[in-house]
């Protein structure tokens, strides 16, 4: 299939020098490799601190990597974007509140955006934003309303229409439901899944919750201290992950009449400022063997549409 995006290598270094002490560097993205074919949904996933987040202001860029590239339709993306290239890759963030303007209405915000990118005429913008409304599932009456008002359902509904007020390729959702009531959230959850496929889009969601990935994703890909560890298809991704990391997060996440699980990791994730030799997560995996100290390893095929980077998990390697 057409890849629509393509992420080769992408390093993001959030290193600092004092005045008595050399530069430390800080891997927020460590050569991650990312490959999102036309149409389809990837879910990205990991703890807090793992990257995610700084990948997404890379593809939107608000963030310039020390290295790497990003293409879009094999065209490359700098943080010094065209008016073209800034519509086709567009983010609907975390906490609406704190991305919607106080002081301008719903209907001002959208207009805005159509005014600047002249996406339709003059005369046709108010009729634009009330198609952009009743797109996300709001009433017209809405565009005259505050950002203050609503509730945050509507608020993320909002900054949905505002994102596909651009006409994107890719729309990236960064924790976008986290901050909903779970009833508000499957609503969302159901309005992305509506969009994607009428309007064509290729969809980024960054989350921690495996049970949203679930829900909307084709693909799971998982992060760890900046690497990427796995990749997989949804549902042979939870019948059988093969990163410890990503089996570790398999069994934390909550089920339905069942008690807690113990948690089976130990420690805490490693600074950016100290990362371990070797891979990343061996001082906290349980499986870990002599070579993981010593010895990064490479994100590599299982199958065709399977990728895991473990010494241990790919077939013929020594243990």
């Amino acid at each position: 299939m057409t890849s629509m995006l393509s992420i080769r290598e992408l390093t993001v270094d959030y290193g600092h020098r004092s005045l008595f002490t050399r530069r430390t560097p800080a891997l927020a993205l460590d050569r991650v490799s990312i490959e999102v074919v036309h149409g389809e949904s990837l879910g990205i996933v990991g703890e807090s601190g793992c990257g995610k987040s700084t990948l997404a202001k890379c593809l939107v860029g608000l963030v310039q990597p020390a290295s790497g590239e990003i293409r879009l339709e094999d065209r490359l993306l700098t943080t010094r974007r065209d008016r073209e290239h800034r519509r086709r890759v567009q983010m609907v963030f975390q906490d609406p509140s704190a991305s919607l303007n106080p002081s301008m209405t719903v209907g001002k915000t959208l207009a805005e955006l159509l005014r600047v990118h002249r996406l339709v005429p003059t005369e046709r913008i108010t009729a634009r934003v009330h198609e952009l409304l009743d797109m996300v599932e709001l009433p017209a009456e809405l565009a005259k309303a505050a950002p203050a008002s609503l509730s945050g359902g509507q608020k993320q509904r909002v900054g949905i229409a505002r994102a596909l007020a651009l006409e994107p390729d890719v729309l990236i959702a960064d924790e976008a439901v986290a901050a909903l009531d779970v009833s508000v959230q499957a609503a969302i959850l159901n309005l992305l899944r509506r969009l994607r496929h009428e309007l064509g889009l290729t969809l980024l969601f960054i989350t921690h919750d495996l049970a949203v990935v679930r829900q909307i994703s084709d693909r799971v890909t998982v992060m760890y201290l900046g690497r990427v560890v796995e990749t997989q298809p949804t549902e042979r991704f939870f019948a059988n992950a093969h990163h410890p990391y990503s089996r570790a997060l398999l069994a934390t996440a909550p089920r339905i009449g069942e008690p807690a699980p113990p948690v089976p990791l130990r420690g805490e994730p490693a600074s950016l400022h100290s990362r371990p030799p070797g891979c990343a997560f061996h001082p906290r995996c349980p499986s870990a063997g002599a070579e993981c100290g010593s010895r990064d390893p490479e994100l590599l095929p299982i199958t065709e549409d399977t990728f895991v980077a473990c010494h241990y998990a790919v077939p013929g390697s020594a243990r």
